[in-house]
């Protein structure tokens, strides 16, 4: 069980930084006219609350469109965990 759930954490992060990386170029592409030279320009936007908003919405409708909520339902780590203790 503990080495499912590094599998599967693993596989989220990497997900995460993919498409957060994605959320990232576009951001700088939009009519925000993104052009930060320091960490407290993007602050003074809420650009980087902008990017993790948007790199957990896209990740979840990635994840629903490629059905992985639904396998992980059925056989990730929690729903093991749960099954062990109902024995």
């Amino acid at each position: 069980m503990c080495k499912q759930l590094v599998v599967e954490a693993t596989i989220v992060g990497l997900a995460t930084i993919l498409v957060g990386v994605c959320v990232q170029e576009l951001l700088k592409k939009t009519t925000l006219k993104v052009q930060c030279q320091t960490p407290c320009d993007w602050n003074e936007k809420y650009i980087r609350e902008i990017g993790l908003f948007l790199t957990g919405f896209m990740l979840h409708i990635v994840f629903e469109i490629m059905g992985a909520n639904s396998w992980y339902v059925k056989n990730g780590s929690a729903a093991l965990s749960l099954r062990t203790k109902s024995k």
